[in-house]
């Protein structure tokens, strides 16, 4: 209850405060980023993805130093790995490889509580991809914020991507993800809304012509 009663007092102290108000998705972001922090994994995770989307930090196609960090988890240079999902979390806390990275690291270290943190917020960032929509159709596409969320969602969801296509559809970009199900061997297409995607590069390059 003690911590219910702060993090409410904290949200309206944020809220109704100037700094909140001019600072939107900065702010947020700011306040779900402490709340995780103080060790509720229980928050919303959607709007936590949606905030950040609208910080100066995100860039929709960015991936920092990921591709160095899996190389030195799966090799095994384990102060390396940690060193650099540490640096991505700073400016970005979404980031859901970084997340599952620093798990890996802390269960091999044998720190479970760090690692089931980890792991908590992981699996809360996965599981809210699907909480706007099913996927099945443009229409009813998932919303994402970066592409390498859709490659995390269909790799934990059994599925081994054949293709990618751009669609447009009645409520804007969307990505026609083509993969076999794994589970039934079927062939399907998953549908990936990407606005976020497009309005980040928007405020990226202003002058770009649409």
């Amino acid at each position: 209850m003690r911590a219910i009663r702060f993090f409410l007092l904290a949200f309206f102290v944020f809220a109704f405060s100037p700094a909140f108000a001019q600072g939107g998705g900065q702010a947020v972001y700011d306040m779900f980023v402490a709340q995780l922090k103080g060790g509720n994994t229980s928050t919303d995770y959607q709007a936590l993805r949606y905030a950040f989307a609208e910080t100066p930090a995100y860039n929709p196609y960015g991936l920092g130093p990921t591709s160095e960090m899996m190389r030195a988890s799966n090799g095994g240079d384990l102060d390396q790995a940690l060193k650099l999902a540490e640096q991505i979390l700073a400016s970005n806390y979404v980031d859901i490889d970084a997340h599952m990275v620093s798990f890996s690291v802390y269960s091999r270290r044998g720190d479970m509580e760090k690692a089931e943190f980890h792991r908590a917020v992981a699996r809360g960032l996965i599981s809210s991809i699907s909480a706007s929509g099913d996927g099945k159709t443009p229409e009813t596409a998932f919303p994402v914020i970066s592409v390498r969320e859709e490659y995390i969602y269909l790799l934990v969801n059994d599925f081994k991507v054949t293709m990618q296509a751009l669609l447009q559809s009645k409520n804007g970009p969307v990505d026609a993800m083509s993969a076999v199900n794994n589970k039934t061997g079927r062939n399907e297409t998953v549908y990936f809304d990407i606005n976020r995607l497009f309005a980040g590069l928007a405020k990226q390059f202003p002058d770009q012509k649409k």
